[in-house]
């Protein structure tokens, strides 16, 4: 695959989950007012246990099939088929298996974890959607390794709008008089975007699969036990991120807090600030998403200066990218909160967690690095020291600090562990041009800092209504930014010109000598 045709997937994914994340947000502003922060930690909670189970269930199939898939691609005599056939039994087995168990423990599972045997109907529903959601993680996986990324997209399209649907139509109508609990409202919202889903990518593969008589690379088990790093690595992330987010509602009541004032301040975390933090990086999810087949058929093909160039360029971009998202969460971290329906405290805590972002957005391409180079058990040991540090930080301070020690685990997990896969991503790329990557971001973020602040200054002269500002910086500050690293850019490919032409010039300078002054294969220079 070319850049062109990385950057024109990367644009067209970014723009449907831009739309995507920001009707999420709306979701969630929306819930927030409707049912209030409390209960909204709540369907946040119930929300990371059935991605938990669905983990579980699926074993990470969209990675995997998309990296094996691409690597069968890759090679000039491979059967993708027959890989996403392995992957869906594969799924669809262990999918079985966790539904299963999910379904007879049930009544235990309700009343242990939810408090309420008369859930146990609730928890076996979301044991029925499970299969659905495996299969659809292997067929997103084989359109994305097929390079028909605009088919993922559409159903994650499809799938979000049944669930939003279902659930708001459920909070207006249903849930004030009674019908239903919130808990079975989420757990259908969920059934109905998971059948939508399903039907849909189900529909467009018989219409397109391919018939393939070549010899697979390999077999059902060879298929099982390569995925096996890779679905480690998801249980151990899946499990360690729903222990940690767990932890947080409990630690703040250890500071002090009402069962009512912790979920509210959980809920607010997870449903407002972190949406928020992430949306702009929605570019880099959808652009890691395509580095995984890309660097896996890159292997496959024994092309490794194509990856070594394209892990220097996404680098790059992203560093360049996330300084300037970290620059407006810095500048105007207050208004972003009130405008998306926080208050003080929100828009507090986003200015407090702007200097995270870089090594936040970094972790997102790096691990779709390190899966497409095939380092799935180096992420998965990281994974399991990075969340050990925020666990460890959180059960600390949060008890002391309160809310800030949540903040507290979450800089020291990011920073250290993307610390670490910077270090590891640098050995594979055969090193990292740190100017490109640090000195010209930083000398462009001062002048749009500076000329975005002093045009904002005069803006401030006139009544605008809050969201003017930043939307003038978004614009001003962003085109001073892009030029300033444009015209830095210039300056440095001119220097590396005139470097290369020197050295070609005093190249030429060469005089022939006698037989005995030089060796033959020395030339004598001036």
């Amino acid at each position: 695959m070319s850049k062109g045709s990385v950057g024109r997937d990367t644009c067209f994914l970014s723009v449907m989950q831009l739309l995507l994340q920001a009707l999420g947000l709306m979701l969630n502003v929306f819930l927030t007012r409707r049912i209030g922060p409390s209960q909204v930690g709540v369907v946040t909670l119930i929300s990371t246990f059935f991605g938990l189970c669905a983990v579980l269930a699926s074993g990470n199939g969209f990675v995997s099939t998309s990296r094996f898939v691409s690597e069968e691609i890759g090679r000039s005599s491979g059967n993708p088929e027959r890989v996403l056939r392995y992957a869906g039994i594969c799924s669809l087995l262990l999918s079985l298996l966790v539904g299963g168990s999910v379904f007879v423990l049930a009544p235990w599972l309700a009343e242990r974890f939810l408090k309420s045997a008369a859930l146990a109907s609730g928890v076996r529903l979301l044991a029925v959607t499970l299969p659905f959601a495996s299969i659809c993680a292997c067929l997103k996986g084989y359109f994305h390794a097929r390079r028909r990324v605009t088919i993922p997209a559409a159903a994650d399209a499809v799938e979000f709008l049944m669930h939003g649907a279902a659930l708001a139509f459920g909070v207006i109508f249903l849930l004030p008089v009674g019908h239903c609990s919130l808990f079975m409202l989420i757990v259908v919202s969920m059934l109905l975007g998971q059948l939508a889903a399903f039907c849909y990518l189900g529909v467009l593969y018989l219409h397109s699969r391919r018939a393939c008589s070549n010899a697979c690379t390999m077999c059902l088990r060879g298929f099982a036990w390569a995925a096996l790093p890779l679905l480690l690595n998801s249980y151990l992330t899946s499990l360690l991120s729903t222990a940690n987010d767990a932890l947080i509602p409990f630690t703040l009541r250890q500071f002090g807090n009402s069962t009512e004032e912790a979920f509210a301040q959980f809920g607010v975390f997870e449903a407002l600030l972190l949406p928020a933090l992430f949306f702009p990086a929605v570019v880099l999810g959808c652009l890691s998403s395509i580095l995984v087949p890309e660097l896996s058929r890159n292997r496959g093909a024994g092309s490794g200066e194509d990856a070594q160039a394209l892990i220097g360029s996404v680098l790059r971009r992203t560093l360049r990218f996330a300084g300037f998202v970290m620059l407006l969460f810095l500048l105007y971290g207050s208004q972003i909160g009130t405008l998306i329906g926080g208050d003080a405290f929100a828009g507090r805590m986003l200015r407090i967690l702007a200097p995270v972002i870089p090594f936040i957005y970094l972790e997102i391409v790096l691990e779709g690095i390190l899966r497409g180079m095939g380092k799935q058990n180096f992420s998965s040991v990281n994974y399991l020291a990075e969340y050990m540090i925020r666990i460890s930080v959180l059960l600390i301070c949060v008890p002391i600090f309160g809310f800030y020690g949540i903040l507290a685990s979450y800089y020291a997990s990011n920073v250290i562990g993307n610390l670490v896969r910077l270090w590891m991503v640098r050995r594979l790329a055969g090193g990292i041009p740190w100017g490109s990557l640090l000195l010209r971001p930083g000398i462009a973020l001062f002048a749009a800092w500076q000329c975005g602040m002093l045009l904002c200054r005069l803006l401030r002269l006139f009544a605008l209504p809050l969201w003017a500002e930043p939307a003038v910086f978004l614009v001003l500050g962003g085109g001073v930014y892009l030029f300033a690293l444009r015209v830095l850019d210039s300056m440095e490919q001119q220097k590396k010109t005139r470097n290369t032409s020197l050295h070609s010039v005093s190249g030429s300078f060469t005089v022939q000598t006698a037989p005995s002054a030089l060796p033959r294969d020395i030339p004598a220079r001036y």
